[in-house]
């Protein structure tokens, strides 16, 4: 089931956000691939972790992130990253993937409004609107597709338990 919801944050909630990420002080870092290690031709992105299972939050940000977590119920987290992929002269779809194998949830935060979007093997399509999020059972299938209007297509990825 994938459940879209629109204006997720409040505005003084999802601001900060969008400032911190989309500004000049955000520190990102080249990924020579989006989905797949052994992939070349698979695109890369710009990435920033925020949380990660075996080390906890990470980087000066964190706090950022703690509405959407208490939001979507995350009770366990397992990952929360940024992703930046940049303008493409064409609209390219990274291959289908799921992010764990694990009967968790994902939620993608989309930060900037642009012609990309999530794209699932359903062929459900959710378009890129800032402060839209997208929940769904980690085992569905999905990909991101870049922008061709916007210098950039930034989300925040989480997975998470929803229970404890």
């Amino acid at each position: 089931m994938i459940k879209v919801i629109d204006d997720f944050l409040t505005e003084d909630e999802f601001f900060p956000v969008w400032k911190t990420l989309m500004g000049p002080y955000m520190v990102w870092h080249y990924n020579s691939y989006v989905t797949d290690k052994g992939n070349p031709n698979n695109g890369f992105q710009f990435i920033s972790y925020f949380f990660r299972h075996n080390d906890g939050f990470i980087g000066r940000h964190t706090n950022l992130i703690q509405p959407y977590c208490d939001k979507l119920g995350a009770r366990q987290l397992i990952r929360i990253k940024a992703n930046l992929r940049v303008r493409d002269t064409k609209r390219t779809r990274e291959d289908y993937h799921v992010d764990f194998n694990l009967p968790c949830k994902s939620a993608i935060a989309y930060i900037n409004t642009n012609n990309g979007y999530t794209e699932f093997e359903t062929g459900e399509k959710v378009n890129c609107v800032a402060n839209r999020v997208v929940i769904f059972d980690s085992h569905m299938r999905h990909a991101g597709v870049t922008c061709t209007d916007q210098n950039t297509r930034v989300v925040l990825n989480f997975n998470y338990f929803d229970y404890l």
